[in-house]
């Protein structure tokens, strides 16, 4: 979501107005001018975030929460054919790769249980039909997928500065 209101801003402040969901040209298999305003703006957002891990003496930890175009191929497909994109021209891990490239990069941990969610038979009851937002099953099944990687990361952080023992 947050690559995809970057994307968002980056459509507005060229001046235009996005003809189509932001996810698709983050999911775009072709490289665009689009695409790499992303980047950068994804570049001075992490920026922000690294000086104020320095300022507070703390450890952030990145959650990925996927669009509903990314977890569910169906959907995909239809909206897809609805703009005249080829299926085939789309790789829905596209944009949690160039958000997770970036925030490792800085040194930040991140969890992207897209993969988990996209290979549930239930899916597509994960979210609204007229929205990105989870439906209560939804929520259920991204708190399950959630537990372990968190814990997982949470544990190599080890004992945050400033917290309780």
């Amino acid at each position: 979501q947050w690559l995809k209101a970057m994307a968002m801003r980056a459509t507005r402040e060229a001046g235009r107005v996005p003809p189509r969901d932001p996810v698709f040209a983050a999911m775009s298999r072709t490289a665009s001018a689009e695409q790499a305003r992303v980047r950068h703006r994804l570049r001075e957002e992490v920026a922000v975030w690294s000086r104020l891990r320095e300022r507070l003496h703390t450890e952030f930890v990145f959650v990925l929460i996927p669009d509903r175009y990314q977890v569910i191929a169906r959907r995909r497909r239809l909206q897809a054919d609805y703009y005249g994109i080829r299926p085939a021209d789309l790789d829905p891990e596209q944009p949690n790769r160039t958000t997770t490239d970036a925030l490792r990069a800085a040194g930040f941990p991140v969890v992207d249980v897209t993969r988990s969610l996209s290979a549930d038979p239930d899916a597509d009851n994960f979210y609204y039909r007229t929205d990105d937002h989870f439906t209560e099953r939804g929520h259920k099944a991204f708190a399950a997928a959630l537990d372990a990687p968190l814990r997982r990361v949470l544990s190599e952080i080890g004992p945050l500065r400033g917290s309780c023992p």
